[in-house]
């Protein structure tokens, strides 16, 4: 937001944020890059300001280091620079971990406890988050670490943070949940989709876009302008399903166009796609439908296949918007209250 509203020349923009870092970098380098180096060393044991350092010594060091951080991060990506927020998550992270373990020390001196693993417990912590991905946070910094003994309190503080931080991230585009997102989109239509019967959602099926094999092919084409349809359902005398046949696939040949008032319908019927029973569901036919790339399914007889009529693409999404429309049956309960106590 900070270099959005500077009204300055936007190459001036990723000069400004260097020049911020680098001074940072005069002074404290531990701040800058990915800062890797710096923990490794504190977890094999080394004591940034010395052995003999107080406790709200380490913990004012650590503290600055944090915040040194977040304003290098911050001035490097917001002008625009490359960078990434892994990194810096995980060292803010490990310093405020670090940070508490330090005051730790100070009020609790009888207890002995390490500062190492306070860090390690910071870094999961903090990018859970900022990345509200707690249980990912888990895996990478045990990973990261090679071991697994500090599950448990990266499970409790990772469950702390991501409730404390719930309402911003540092990723702008990041949904709220799944529920919104395009990806799981599908995944939650088709839940609904597969409760809902056929034969329990329709009264009456189509049947105006149904021919015989024995058709020929040229009174399909006039059907089809008729009806303006391109895909029909195809049966034999007997009204037992045969296939599905399209204008949009079936392409005649030279030799083909020649004998055309001869071509029947049969002829280029595709008997490879299924067919639908009353007791299958909307998901069910939606999949066949979209797998063969027809507008419509067949639905049939399951004993004797004789087809019983179509329902197309739209009419599945009819039912399916019906149905989530429809009040639940606690919503009509509580209206049914409401009227009483009125």
């Amino acid at each position: 937001a900070f270099f959005t509203k500077l009204k300055i020349h936007t190459v001036f923009k990723p000069a400004l944020g260097g020049l911020v870092i680098g001074v940072i970098a005069l002074f404290f380098p531990e701040a800058i890059g990915s800062g890797m180096g710096f923990l490794q060393q504190m977890f094999s044991g080394h004591a940034p300001l010395g052995a003999d350092a107080a406790p709200l010594q380490l913990a004012g060091f650590f503290l600055i280091m944090a915040g040194l951080r977040i304003v290098a991060t911050a001035f490097s990506i917001g002008s625009g620079g490359s960078g990434g927020v892994f990194a810096p998550s995980l060292f803010i992270g490990a310093m405020l971990g670090g940070c508490v373990a330090a005051i730790g020390q100070y009020y609790l001196p009888t207890w002995n406890l390490k500062i190492v693993p306070f860090m390690i417990v910071g870094m999961g912590a903090f990018f859970a988050g900022v990345a509200r991905a707690p249980f990912a946070a888990m895996i990478m910094v045990s990973d990261i670490i090679g071991s697994y003994t500090l599950i448990p309190p990266l499970m409790i503080v990772s469950m702390i943070a991501l409730v404390l931080s719930h309402r911003w991230s540092i990723y702008v585009a990041q949904l709220k949940n799944r529920f919104l997102s395009p990806a799981h989109f599908w995944d939650m239509q088709l839940d609904v989709l597969n409760q809902l019967k056929i034969g329990e959602s329709f009264d009456q099926y189509r049947r105006n876009a149904i021919v015989s094999r024995n058709t020929l092919f040229h009174e399909l084409e006039s059907l089809a302008v008729n009806l303006h349809a391109s895909d029909f359902v195809v049966t034999d005398s007997a009204g037992v399903y045969q296939g599905m046949v399209s204008l949009k696939n079936v392409r005649l040949t030279s030799e083909m166009a020649t004998i055309r008032n001869l071509v029947t319908v049969g002829d280029v019927t595709d008997g490879s796609v299924l067919a639908a029973s009353p007791q299958a569901s909307l998901g069910q036919a939606l999949k066949i439908i979209t797998e063969n790339e027809y507008d419509k399914v067949a639905v049939v007889d399951p004993n004797t296949h004789r087809i019983l009529g179509y329902i197309r693409y739209h009419d599945i999404f009819t039912v399916y918007h019906r149905h989530l429309n429809q009040p639940t049956t606690e919503q009509l309960t509580g209206q049914a209250s409401e009227s009483r106590s009125e």
